[in-house]
């Protein structure tokens, strides 16, 4: 069955640098959250699909990896949708790749990557906010922003960090 994920990922800090970043700005930023929405594209019907949150403390097991069930999400996509997602997202999730051999796997998930924010600044010249996007084209709106998703880890308020996460999705 083809696939489409839509993810987004929330992190406990910034990284170091705005603008074109690179993994070394993600040294000391976690994922805190990922969410992601399955959507099989035989149907095409976007309003099912199966949703998907990974925590980074909370493992299938002991020693696993939080994210493995994401990253076979991302393994059976044909395309793997995100706003940012090539400068953030993917970096922010690089560590949880391993070593070596997860740098294929890292690579083979980049390569099915459709960026929202990227397209929109590459025909514009224009940093747009995904808020503003929204509003423009009557899909609602943001529920809060980044700095605000840290501050609900901070807090311990998963739940809210969950859902925030889910309608940036």
């Amino acid at each position: 069955m083809p696939t489409v994920v839509v993810f987004d990922c929330e992190s406990d800090s910034r990284p170091s640098r705005t603008g074109q970043r690179g993994e070394q700005d993600f040294a000391f930023v976690q994922c805190t959250c990922a969410c992601a929405l399955i959507l099989d594209t035989s149907a095409l019907d976007l309003t099912s699909g199966s949703e998907l949150t990974c925590w980074r403390d909370i493992a299938p097991h002991k020693g696993a990896n939080p994210f493995k069930a994401l990253f076979e999400a991302f393994d059976d996509a044909e395309v793997i949708v995100g706003y940012n997602q090539l400068e953030f997202d993917m970096p922010l999730l690089r560590k949880h790749y391993g070593g070596h051999q997860g740098q294929e796997r890292y690579m083979q998930h980049r390569m099915k990557c459709l960026d929202i924010f990227s397209r929109v600044r590459a025909a514009t010249s224009q940093w747009p906010k995904l808020s503003d996007l929204l509003a423009q084209n009557n899909l609602g709106s943001k529920s809060g922003s980044g700095s605000n998703a840290v501050k609900l880890w901070e807090r311990g308020m998963r739940a809210d960090l969950e859902a925030y996460c889910k309608v940036d999705v």
